[in-house]
C-alpha cells in the first residue's frame, strides 16, 4: 500500500499535492482537478463512463466519479473552485466533457511550468497550469465572468464565520427566490449551492490541520458533527481520510497577500 506522503497545501480556491499518489478508493469532488505526472503516464479511472485514461496531463470534470492508479512518481494534483476565475475559465473550456488530455507538446509545457515555477505563490502557478491547458483560453483573464449577485453570496460567503446550512437566506438579498438563486449558482459556479457549502467546510476543517489541530477539533472548526463526520466525508470527496495525510504528509495553509 502507497502512502499519501506528500504536501497538501490549501489556498483561497484552490489547493495543490505534491507527491506520490497513494491508494485511493473512488470518489467525486466539487472542484475541477488538473492531474500531473512529473515524468511517467497517470492512470485514471472514469466509474461513471467506466473509462480508463493514461496520459501525462489530465483535467477532471467536476462531479466526476474518478480514482487514479498508485503510483510511487510525484505527481502534481491540482483543486480549482469552480467559483475562481481560473476555475470558471476551466469549466467553460471542458463544457460537458468528464476529462481532457492535452497534448504532449501541452503537457511537456505543464509540468516545465510546474517544476520552474514551485516557489511562486500556488494561486498563481495552478492559474498559469490552467492557461496552458486550451490555447488562448480567457482562464486568467482579470474580467470576473461570475454574475455579481453570484458573487455577492460568494464573498459573503468567505466572511462569515459559521456557515450557513444553504443560501436561501441570501436570495432577498439579491433579489432572487430560492429556486431561481439555486438555478443561477449551480449555472455560474458549476455546482450546486449545497456541494458549494461542503466543499467550503471541507476546506475550513484541513485549514485546520495546518495548525497541528486534532481531527475533532479540525471537524467542529468546519461544521461538521464530529470527527468521524469528517473523515466519511472527506473520504466520499478524496478518496483518502484526513489522517492518511496527516500521518504521511503534511497539509498546509498559504496566505495571499495583495
Amino acid at each position: 500500500m502507497k502512502d499519501w506522503s506528500g504536501r497538501l497545501l490549501l489556498g483561497r480556491g484552490w489547493a495543490i499535492y505534491n507527491g506520490p499518489v497513494g491508494d485511493a478508493a473512488y470518489h467525486r469532488h466539487s472542484a475541477v482537478q488538473i492531474c500531473i505526472s512529473d515524468k511517467s503516464e497517470l492512470v485514471l479511472d472514469l466509474g461513471a463512463e467506466k473509462t480508463q485514461v493514461t496520459c501525462g496531463a489530465v483535467v477532471v470534470g467536476a462531479d466526476q466519479l474518478h480514482r487514479l492508479h498508485v503510483s510511487s512518481e510525484p505527481a502534481t494534483l491540482i483543486y480549482i473552485d469552480g467559483s475562481s476565475r481560473v476555475g470558471a475559465g476551466v469549466r467553460s473550456q471542458l463544457g460537458s466533457e468528464a476529462y481532457y488530455c492535452p497534448e504532449l507538446a501541452q503537457t511537456t509545457l505543464i509540468r516545465m511550468t510546474v517544476a520552474e515555477k514551485s516557489n511562486t505563490p500556488r494561486s498563481r502557478q495552478a492559474a498559469l497550469v490552467a492557461s496552458q491547458l486550451w490555447k488562448a483560453a480567457p482562464v486568467c483573464d482579470e474580467q470576473d465572468i461570475i454574475d455579481p449577485r453570484v458573487r455577492e453570496i460568494l464573498t459573503r460567503l468567505d466572511e462569515v464565520q459559521y456557515l450557513p446550512r444553504s443560501v436561501s437566506p441570501f436570495s432577498r438579498l439579491v433579489g432572487l427566490s430560492d429556486s431561481r438563486l439555486r438555478h443561477l449558482f449551480k449555472e455560474q459556479v458549476g455546482m450546486s449551492p449545497s456541494k458549494y457549502l461542503l466543499w467550503l467546510k471541507l476546506q475550513r476543517a484541513v485549514r485546520h490541520l495546518d495548525n497541528e489541530g486534532s481531527l475533532t477539533e479540525a471537524a467542529y472548526a468546519g461544521g461538521f458533527s464530529d470527527s468521524a463526520h469528517l473523515a466519511r466525508t472527506f473520504r466520499r470527496t478524496f478518496g483518502i481520510s484526513p489522517s492518511d495525510l496527516t500521518k504521511h504528509g503534511k497539509v498546509e495553509w498559504e496566505m495571499e497577500l495583495g
